[in-house]
């Protein structure tokens, strides 16, 4: 808890100086399942430090080692009890059964990357109904080859990449950067990739936002706050309906001042032919 202090105070700091909301996941190790019950209780008892949720991550063998898989089982069974939400990496490289074991064994509302799940139409369809969130990477997923670009059909190979089917379907999905020092990116990096190699548009990426706010571990206030935040900004599409109907508008008044200035000169000249004859 003593770090989770430490780290709150500077997450403070940041948001006062920056204008910017933020809250903590504390994350469990595959290979540490020992150490999952303790960072459970440790969430539990830190929600006011703006602690939210706890994680699972680096690896997928927990799914499928007992041994491992037991130890987080019960700390995910503990934070559930204690009302904390929990995330899950799953399907990343491993299979679209794992994102269901982190869905109805360790009670997980959202999915790190979760690609593997295209897998298994079953287990997809049921948890896009179900509103799973999803949260893609795309630079992380190439650079850790859980998608492989080249698919040898001729094209860029990323506009194949799992978010573009996601999105397109429907599903709860939202853009991340999984680690921007170590892969050297940051959110404006993946939004650009998805929409100049990927190929969402503009109002897909912003749905893409929205499904992220839906699917925070953050109370209905804090949603609210960045939902107005939210409103305010203009996208994209939104920018370019504005442009193309001033544009319109003054196509129309350039014609109905031609007109106006077209009539005005043929009264003239009938005035001026009234006077000569």
């Amino acid at each position: 808890r003593t770090f989770v202090e430490a780290i709150s105070r500077g997450l403070k700091r940041g948001q006062a100086d920056f204008s910017v909301v933020v809250r903590q996941l504390l994350c469990c190790i595959n290979f540490r399942p020992e150490w999952s019950l303790d960072v459970v209780q440790t969430a539990l008892a830190s929600r006011e430090l703006g602690v939210v949720g706890v994680d699972i991550a680096s690896g997928e063998h927990h799914f499928s080692i007992d041994a491992i898989h037991q130890l987080h089982r019960a700390a995910m069974d503990v934070a559930h009890a204690g009302g904390l939400p929990i995330t899950v990496h799953a399907g990343e490289d491993g299979t679209a059964e794992n994102v269901a074991k982190a869905v109805d064994v360790y009670h997980a509302r959202r999915i790190g990357h979760g690609y593997h799940l295209l897998d298994d139409q079953a287990i997809y369809k049921r948890l896009m109904a179900a509103r799973v969130h999803i949260e893609c990477c795309p630079t992380s997923s190439l650079l850790t080859k859980s998608f492989v670009k080249d698919e040898g059909d001729g094209k860029s190979g990323w506009e194949n990449h799992p978010i573009a089917r996601f999105v397109r379907d429907g599903m709860s999905v939202s853009l991340s950067t999984d680690d921007p020092k170590v892969f050297d990116i940051d959110y404006k990096h993946e939004v650009a990739l998805a929409v100049h190699k990927i190929g969402l548009t503009s109002a897909e990426v912003r749905q893409c936002t929205l499904n992220a706010l839906d699917a925070a571990f953050a109370d209905e206030a804090t949603r609210e706050a960045v939902r107005a935040k939210l409103s305010s900004y203009v996208w994209p599409h939104e920018r370019e309906a504005r442009l193309t109907k001033a544009k319109r508008r003054a196509a129309v008044l350039g014609v109905v001042l031609v007109g106006v200035a077209a009539l005005g000169l043929m009264l003239t000249r009938t005035r001026l032919a009234s006077r000569r004859s």
